[in-house]
């Protein structure tokens, strides 16, 4: 079963083709700029790398131009990426006219994400009209997180009326990340494991026997972590002094919480790690402070989660900064001595993102692991595993 992945952006879109037979992907890439001046695409497979300047003004014109690399007749399927699930999708589904109508409704809590998905979504059924198209939800594996744990303690009515609860997102790069622990562990060794997904966007979450059970994402994915742009926990009382002190409007506040704080804001100049790191290591205070609170955020939450969990088995480290930045693994595991948790340096500088590694040293009584994510892999596997239980 040939099935292609679509991820789409408000400009662009992201994508891959799997042949789930041999579980085995055959090509990958992105088109960006779309209606934007010079879009381009890149695309990667064994046979060739092509990265152009193409003319791309909607999405199918870029989904025209993805289907030129591959025979239409052998792709069986296409698996969506959809970011809010809300409450009513708890698990992947054929995308019918109910089912878009409710994406659309959706997009009120996820208004950056869920139009994009749908632009997507629309133009790709226009010309893939004869195969099936599957949504894959980001908040469906932290479907099973208890009501204690959702809740937000606001009046019910906001709940009852508007949905507003935690839902977490990254749970498909989650679901799959913890799959690849537990294989490489052992289920009996990784019951008990808290995924930490570290990116632009980050994430930590509590996963038991193969099930979250909290997550440090809410409503939106501003909550949590401190990450390249987001703020993460504040106290909801900055806002409104903000907003006072500035006299911002509701779409100001939006953007200075969600575009213009995290990193960036400590540093002033940097969201991306790899920058802060240099500039950290040359001596520079704020970037010094960037790293130092991102790293005290997500121990806090390691040392909540443990509690949560009754215990740990396992830290796993995945996303772009998790999987490639030693540093900043090693800046955090540095400060969990407390809990027995210690890791082999060899490792941890030879840990790049390219395999499955164990970092955590012979005397740690807890794992320390690095997994490479593969969301698009993860995707095209539910989506197969769907389309094969309905046709028994």
């Amino acid at each position: 079963m040939t099935i292609l992945t679509i991820n789409s952006g408000s400009s662009s879109l992201k994508y891959s083709i799997y042949n789930m037979e041999k579980e085995q992907l055959i090509a990958k890439g992105l088109v960006e700029r779309i209606g934007l001046p010079e879009p381009k695409i890149y695309h990667k497979s064994k046979e060739e790398e092509v990265t152009k300047v193409i003319s791309c003004a909607t999405h199918e014109e870029a989904v025209d131009y993805v289907l030129t690399f591959f025979d239409i007749n052998t792709i069986k399927a296409v698996a969506h990426r959809v970011v809010h699930g809300g409450e009513q999708f708890r698990r992947e589904l054929i995308i019918d006219t109910e089912v878009e109508s409710q994406i659309e409704k959706l997009s009120k809590l996820a208004p950056l994400h869920n139009p994009a998905n749908l632009i997507g979504i629309r133009a790709s059924k226009k010309k893939l009209t004869a195969i099936p198209h599957i949504a894959v939800f980001d908040t469906s594996f932290h479907a099973t997180i208890p009501e204690y744990a959702y809740r937000y303690a606001i009046s019910g009515k906001w709940y009852e009326e508007n949905s507003f609860r935690r839902y977490g997102f990254h749970g498909t790069s989650i679901e799959y990340v913890t799959n690849r622990t537990r294989s490489l562990l052992s289920l009996k060794k990784s019951k008990k494991l808290i995924v930490l997904h570290l990116g632009n966007g980050a994430s930590v979450t509590a996963v038991y026997d193969g099930k979250s059970i909290d997550t440090s994402m809410g409503l939106t994915p501003l909550e949590g972590l401190i990450m390249g742009t987001r703020s993460g926990d504040i106290d909801p009382g900055l806002i409104l002094a903000m907003m006072r002190s500035g006299n911002l409007t509701i779409d100001q506040i939006d953007q200075e919480l969600n575009s213009r704080s995290g990193l960036l804001g400590i540093t002033g100049n940097f969201r991306d790690m790899r920058d802060i790191q240099e500039s950290a290591l040359k001596g520079s205070h704020s970037a010094e402070l960037a790293v130092q609170m991102a790293a005290y955020r997500i121990r806090k939450y390691i040392g909540a989660y443990l509690i949560a969990l009754g215990g740990l088995d396992a830290i796993v480290f995945t996303g772009g900064i998790g999987e490639r930045s030693s540093y900043f693994r090693r800046l955090i595991v540095k400060g969990l001595n407390s809990i027995d948790v210690s890791i082999d340096i060899s490792k941890n500088e030879g840990a790049n993102g390219e395999e499955e590694v164990i970092i955590s040293s012979s005397e740690s009584k807890i794992e320390v692991v690095v997994i490479p994510t593969d969301e698009e892999y993860m995707m095209a596997l539910k989506t197969k595993n769907l389309l094969e239980s309905a046709v028994l």
